[in-house]
């Protein structure tokens, strides 16, 4: 297990916006629908990368492994066979609606994520005195 508070920074920042999605304070159908989806993989990735030892290609994977099981789980409307009350936490956060453009939106958001730590992050991290290519 590791600690890397940066990167639990960016998660919780993330998840604050995904609440904010969520409860409307953010509001159009395109930012609900498109950008809440893009921003969900990035979330776990920078949790994963927190928490864990986790190289950003594995992040990557099991996020995305993560929010596609999650997916086939909404294809085959567990929630309801579940039989979870409509508009309850398990249900919301369950979700019972499958689209293939959700699985768009978060591979186009791991991608994004993972560039940006292995591109921008990183690179902030770096020690300034270090020999340039």
């Amino acid at each position: 297990m590791a600690f890397r508070p940066s990167y639990l920074v960016v998660a919780i920042a993330l998840f604050v916006v995904e609440v904010a999605i969520a409860r409307g304070h953010i509001p159009g159908a395109f930012v609900r629908n498109s950008v809440g989806d893009a921003l969900v993989i990035p979330l776990l990735y920078f949790f994963l990368r927190g928490v864990t030892k986790a190289t950003p290609s594995v992040a990557l994977v099991v996020g995305l492994a993560i929010g596609f099981t999650a997916e086939a789980l909404q294809y085959l409307h567990l929630a309801d066979l579940l039989e979870l009350k409509r508009g309850s936490l398990p249900y919301i956060v369950l979700g019972n609606t499958f689209s293939w453009v959700d699985l768009l939106m978060y591979s186009i958001g791991g991608v994004l994520a993972a560039w940006l730590d292995v591109r921008v992050l990183q690179q902030l991290r770096a020690p300034h005195n270090a020999p340039q290519k």
